[in-house]
């Protein structure tokens, strides 16, 4: 498999451990969703130039991930592309590498972005070895969460940065969106059927138990979607949000009663809903003016 060009393998690797076809729409309704909350407007080169320089940054956490996971990966995930030779840990650097071109090249022709930036990078240098406290994080996995979660406000800053000056408090409540937005995906993705849950893989329906998982999940949607809809400021937007809350509670509570895999996927689904909806708000919001 080796034997096949880097970027033929880089491919198939994107397609299994950062689908772009996923990853690319995620991104850019971050940044649209952040730069409509914070300016009431939606400038397309400035959302653009966030898009360019946040995705780059997402592929480098990948990257990260996978030096941070390799022994578990190795043990536990023999599956994926790292562990069963598709690609190695060196040829991933480079890639990462020469991802971290374009955000820097944009940072340095915006000089408003090269702060939010710098602080990005940092906080995801220091995610990358677990902030020098590994097995105390992993001991407290809230801590962990909210660690790594955190990463988020600050590439919200960056993206909202391309747009306007920033500004302490107004950025405040767009840098909470993004926080919640995080929390949503990243305990959403790890609520899994009672038949998925397998040695060596983390996940907080396995650490709290799926119905305390699936509680707290619901609750970190319907504050989001509240934040979302108190940005947007209008009321049918209002009430589109609160549809949205209402169907993640209901997801949440069916899954909590019997936490099958079917019930598993759909929940995992609706926590990418519930972002889309979060930001389609925002995004409406300032389009309606």
């Amino acid at each position: 498999m080796t034997a096949a060009p880097l970027p033929a393998r880089l491919w198939i690797y994107q397609a299994e451990r950062f689908p772009l076809a996923a990853h690319a729409p995620m991104t850019l309704l971050l940044c649209a969703g952040s730069v409509a909350a914070f300016t009431g407007a939606l400038p397309v080169k400035a959302v653009l130039a966030g898009f360019a320089a946040l995705l780059p940054l997402f592929f480098i956490m990948r990257v990260a991930d996978e030096h941070k996971d390799h022994a578990e990966d190795m043990a536990f995930r023999p599956e994926r592309p790292v562990p069963r030779g598709l690609v190695t840990l060196a040829e991933l650097r480079l890639a990462g590498t020469v991802a971290a071109l374009l955000p820097l090249t944009l940072a340095l022709t915006f000089p408003a972005a090269l702060l939010p930036l710098l602080l990005a990078a940092g906080w995801i240098a220091a995610m990358s070895v677990e902030f020098g406290l590994r097995d105390w994080l992993r001991e407290h996995p809230v801590a962990y969460l909210v660690s790594h979660m955190l990463v988020m406000p600050l590439l919200a800053l960056l993206a909202t940065s391309f747009a306007a000056d920033i500004a302490i408090p107004a950025i405040l409540p767009v840098l909470a969106l993004a926080f919640g937005a995080g929390l949503v995906l990243e305990i959403g993705r790890k609520l899994w059927g009672a038949e998925e849950e397998r040695e060596g893989v983390e996940t907080y329906s396995r650490l709290w138990g799926p119905a305390r998982a699936a509680t707290v999940w619901a609750l970190t949607a319907a504050v989001t979607l509240a934040l979302a809809a108190t940005l947007a400021g209008h009321p049918a937007l209002m009430a589109l949000a609160a549809a949205g809350g209402g169907a993640a509670l209901t997801l949440a509570f069916g899954y909590a009663q019997q936490p099958t895999l079917a019930r598993a996927k759909r929940l995992r689904a609706m926590a990418a809903g519930v972002i889309v909806l979060a930001y389609a708000v925002c995004i409406a919001g300032a389009l309606i003016g």
